[in-house]
Order: structure tokens, then C-alpha cells, then sequence
């Protein structure tokens, strides 16, 4: 895992805070490797900017299909032209902080990999000088925050994240608003040209979500960040204490059966999201608990 990346059970305003330091040097070729796309963006972004803003040299990230040639053999260095929707495009961050997300079994809990994820992606976009804001939703409901570019709209997002973060506990009874829901709030939100990123461990939620997310990517990028932890994918074999709702448990996995249903469990949820990825126009990117964006090698699909 990378140094900069955060541990524990819990995130503080502090930790998301320290992650922009972590977004202004190589990194940013790291997470656009692990997003698998150029400058975190799609090519086939609907209503792509054709309206010329000016020649910059050439930075990391950057559309080589943008490189301006002309100017690159004169200066001996590349330059790329800009266009004024790239430069501008609203990026709107979905994060889940809900009760399945409390969870992690190495040395960090899904929700905490979640909200590294979504700090990152706040900074990077600042970074590039494109509006940023977001939804966090929580057991309790959601928060927005309208996307702008500047400092103040990040830092209310960063608190909302380490509000929902800090809500969560192993005695959560009451169930979440639906992932839906927050979908079609962010539709209104977003209602065009807008980049969005989902991240959740979409709990056994990919066919609910299936209509809101076609009108969400109808006329947005919208890329899935699947979180997951190890434990779900490949169950070691052993006998492991849990605890729900105050009451402890254990959980048995010394059976080649009860580990052979653990991983079908996971293997239909991750099936299931790539096949809504495909039916819907969204991308998806596969994301282990004990893993960032910080450490550069793809998972996208």
C-alpha cells in the first residue's frame, strides 16, 4: 500500500487533507493509470469542448490527440491545445458511508478506503482547475455539495466525508436510504456534461440501480468504483470473530463449501456490476480494501 495512504477504522479531516500533497507530483500519472484513462477522463465524453481556449506545454495526463504539432516542432517541446470545456468540466464525486461499508479485515475498513478515494479525486480535479463537489450519503441521509472550483467547496465535502465516516458504528440497526435515490438526486444535480464517480461496495444493489443510472450517464461521464475487501473475494480458511449490532459472532470458513459461497457471493455482485456497467454506458473500476489509487496499477474495466 502507499505510504500517504491512510490506516485504521476511522478518517480524519486531517488524513484528507495530507492526501493533497500526495496529488501534485507523480501521483497524478499514478491514479490516472489506476483509473485506466487518460487525465482520469473518458474519451468519448458527450459534448467534448471544441470551443479553443490556448496552447500550454504538455503535462502528464494530457490527450495526445490534442498535441498541437505545429507548435511542439517550433518550441522543440510539446504543447497541447486546450479546449475550455476540458478545462471546466463540473466533476461530481458519489461516495457511500453506509453501514456495509464499515467493514475490513487488513488494516483498514472499506469505508476509509472509500473516502481516500473520493479525498483524491477532490484534489486531483481542483488540481486541473475543474469544478469539484459531491454527495456523501450516510445511514442518516446525504449531504451535497453543488461543485465549484474553489478550496471552500472541497473542504465542505472533505467534512461531510469525515461526518458520514465518523457516524458509523458495529450497532447500526436502521437500514440506508437506497444507493438509487442518491442516483437520481445526483441526476438532478448533474443534469449534463458532468463527470461523476460512484463509490461504493454496491451491496447486492446492481438491479435497483440500473434506471437511475441510465438517465445518470445518458448525458454524463459516470464511472463505478467497486470497494471491496479481500476477505470477500478469496475467504481464507479459518474461524473469525465478528461483531453485528452489539452481538458477536463467528463466522466458519474452515469448509471448502462455506468459503466456496463466499467467493460466488462476490463473484455474482462483481459480475452483475460489470454487466450494468455495460448496459448502462458506465466504466468500472475494481478496488481492494487494502489497496489506493495512490499505487498506480490498473483494475479498470
Amino acid at each position: 500500500m502507499h505510504p500517504a495512504s491512510i490506516q485504521g477504522a476511522y478518517v480524519s479531516l486531517e488524513d484528507l487533507l495530507r492526501l493533497r500533497l500526495a496529488t501534485r507530483t507523480t501521483e497524478r500519472e499514478a491514479i490516472d493509470a489506476r483509473l485506466g484513462a487518460s487525465g482520469a477522463r473518458l474519451s468519448r465524453f458527450r459534448g467534448r469542448g471544441i470551443e479553443f481556449s490556448e496552447v500550454r506545454g504538455y503535462q502528464p495526463g494530457d490527450d495526445v490527440r490534442s498535441i498541437d504539432w505545429k507548435v511542439t516542432a517550433r518550441r522543440m517541446t510539446p504543447h497541447t491545445k486546450v479546449y475550455k470545456e476540458e478545462r471546466e468540466r463540473p466533476e461530481l464525486i458519489i461516495l457511500d458511508q453506509t453501514a456495509s461499508m464499515f467493514f475490513g479485515t487488513g488494516t483498514r475498513l472499506k469505508s476509509v478506503t472509500g473516502a481516500e478515494t473520493a479525498a483524491l479525486l477532490a484534489w486531483q480535479y481542483l488540481a486541473r482547475g475543474d469544478r469539484v463537489g459531491g454527495i456523501v450519503f450516510g445511514q442518516q441521509g446525504h449531504t451535497l455539495v453543488k461543485p465549484k472550483r474553489r478550496l471552500a467547496a472541497i473542504l465542505h465535502l472533505l467534512r461531510a466525508i469525515v461526518a458520514a465516516n465518523h457516524a458509523l458504528h458495529a450497532r447500526i440497526a436502521q437500514p440506508a436510504l437506497p444507493l438509487a435515490q442518491t442516483i437520481e438526486e445526483a441526476a438532478r444535480l448533474a443534469p449534463t456534461g458532468h463527470g461523476i464517480h460512484i463509490i461504493s461496495d454496491f451491496a447486492n444493489q446492481a438491479i435497483e440501480l440500473k434506471p437511475a443510472l441510465q438517465r445518470l450517464a445518458h448525458h454524463n461521464q459516470v464511472r463505478l468504483v467497486h470497494i471491496y475487501d479481500d476477505f470477500e473475494a478469496t475467504p481464507p480458511k479459518g474461524r473469525f470473530p465478528l461483531s453485528r449490532l452489539g452481538t458477536r459472532l463467528m463466522l466458519d470458513t474452515t469448509s471448502d463449501d462455506a468459503r466456496t459461497r463466499i467467493r460466488t457471493s462476490f463473484d455474482a455482485r462483481v459480475g452483475a456490476l460489470r454487466a450494468l456497467c455495460q448496459s448502462t454506458g458506465c466504466r468500472f473500476l475494481n478496488l481492494p480494501n487494502q489497496s489506493s489509487l495512490l499505487d498506480g496499477s490498473r483494475h479498470a474495466a
